[in-house]
């Protein structure tokens, strides 16, 4: 993993997400600029929610206290390239996925940077010749190797990923949709699957 991010970059977007189960973590950005809602409470004409129930303190919106775990997606890029693609399937840490086997996982909070990592790389699903990335629980920068990439050295113009079950499977679309980007990617829930809860859930950002 280089550090450099002029002439090549090795940039992985940790997406830490927060899980309301036992244990105590504060969100990536402490003592920096205040998260805000990319759309606030009657930011639209046909705006609906309930305004001020949700905070963004994730730590906060559960009786209990949460947990995190870090997903990293690879991406190289030399200066004034583009990288638009989709990277290859990342796995969750065995663990975890064995913790909530058959279970229900209530996410409560998802947070992204840009980062140089020189830390381990557990189960990369990067190859010769495709991206991909890995995953930690709870936590990939242990001894601080993660180190923030200035917006200006790397402009992260739009990101999105998806987290699927094992009743869930990708496809692709004869034609791509428009929301949440562009894409020929779908998930669609697994023939025979016998509950009515949520199989994938995608997360954007369009900053």
């Amino acid at each position: 993993t280089s550090r450099s991010v002029v002439v090549f970059n090795m940039i992985s977007l940790v997406f830490a997400v927060l899980l309301s189960v036992c244990g105590a973590d504060t969100n990536m950005n402490q003592g920096g600029v205040p998260y805000s809602y990319s759309n606030p409470p009657f930011s639209t004409k046909n705006w609906k929610g309930t305004a001020g129930s949700y905070s963004l303190q994730f730590e906060q919106n559960v009786a209990g206290k949460v947990e995190h775990f870090d997903v990293y997606g690879e991406v190289r890029s030399t200066y004034s390239s583009v990288y638009w693609t989709r990277n290859l399937p990342i796995q969750l840490p065995l663990d975890l996925v064995k913790r909530f086997e058959n279970k229900l996982m209530v996410i409560t909070g998802y947070e992204v940077d840009q980062v140089t990592h020189n830390g381990v790389e557990p189960n990369s699903s990067t190859t010769d010749s495709q991206l991909g990335g890995f995953a930690c629980y709870p936590s990939c920068d242990q001894n601080g190797e993660d180190k923030s990439v200035p917006i200006y050295n790397a402009y992260n113009h739009h990101y999105f990923s998806w987290i699927v079950s094992s009743d869930s499977e990708m496809y692709e679309r004869e034609s791509p949709i428009s929301v949440p980007n562009p894409t020929n990617t779908a998930f669609r829930t697994k023939n025979g699957t016998n509950h009515t809860y949520p199989t994938a859930i995608v997360f954007k950002e369009n900053p």
